[in-house]
């Protein structure tokens, strides 16, 4: 059995990710990189979680910890052999634990600690965010979080994943402040513009009805009218509803300064 700081550093770990790096976890365990090693000897030797990184292979056949981990990087990566000892560990934690340590992770992800490529781990930060406690965020970090939740919907329907890039924009909108039409109109916009969009790939035409209206009266400017018009026009024109969608099609040529006579 493992002693129960290892326990308790494995359970952060297993709500980090299947996969998870050295600095990270020593900055969600408030602990040096030398002593947080030393807490995942025991799980290592077990064989619980799996050095990734072929360079610096410490395990061996000895029951003892190597007498120092002072040389091995920062950036270090482990896995968990199985899901199931990740959901295991996982276990162990209680829930309002969960959100305030999935609220911390989010933060270090979000301030690019080792995130050269930040745009490939987007989802995951959002992913965090949502897990946490929201009580604790200002209107500042709320903006900065929406923006990447933004990001992800973006990075998720470009891959055809349309249910997580709904629910990010879903999330982008609900974690935004009460004023944010007035003071971050662009972002507003652009997240509920994706959010009816995707509800139509969906062919959820009966939500993304409802919005069309709202978006449409929200808009300052003609361009982002014109936005929300050919948006609906597709919808139209996905169910067949040829009339209205050439209705909608002439308002926004109008609106682009375009006139077509009809006839």
């Amino acid at each position: 059995e493992l002693p129960l700081e290892s326990q308790n550093l494995l359970s952060l770990a297993s709500l980090v990710g299947t996969q998870f790096e050295l600095e990270m976890l020593a900055l969600c365990f408030d602990r040096s990189k030398e002593e947080t090693m030393n807490l995942l000897w025991p799980a290592m030797k077990d064989g619980l979680i799996i050095q990734l990184s072929e360079r610096y292979k410490w395990i061996n056949e000895s029951d003892s910890p190597p007498s120092s981990f002072s040389s091995i990087p920062s950036n270090t990566s482990f896995r968990f052999l199985h899901d199931r000892v990740q959901q295991a560990s996982l276990q162990l934690m209680d829930s309002e634990s969960s959100s305030q340590l999935h609220l911390k992770v989010g933060r270090l992800l979000k301030e690019g600690i080792n995130l050269d490529e930040k745009g490939e781990n987007v989802y995951q930060i959002v992913k965090h965010f949502q897990l946490g406690t929201q009580v604790f965020l200002g209107n500042e970090e709320r903006y900065q979080v929406a923006q990447l939740a933004l990001r992800a919907a973006t990075l998720a329907r470009k891959s055809n994943a349309y249910e997580p890039a709904l629910q990010f924009a879903e999330y982008g909108i609900q974690i935004l402040p009460d004023d944010s039409w007035e003071n971050e109109y662009q972002l507003s916009f652009q997240l509920s513009l994706l959010r009816l969009e995707t509800q139509m790939l969906k062919k959820d035409y009966e939500s993304a009805e409802k919005g069309y209206e709202f978006l449409y009266e929200m808009a300052k400017e003609d361009i982002h009218r014109v936005s929300v018009l050919f948006a609906k026009f597709r919808h139209y024109e996905r169910q067949y509803r040829f009339e209205e969608g050439t209705l909608i099609l002439f308002k926004a040529l109008q609106l682009l300064g375009i006139s077509i006579p009809q006839g």
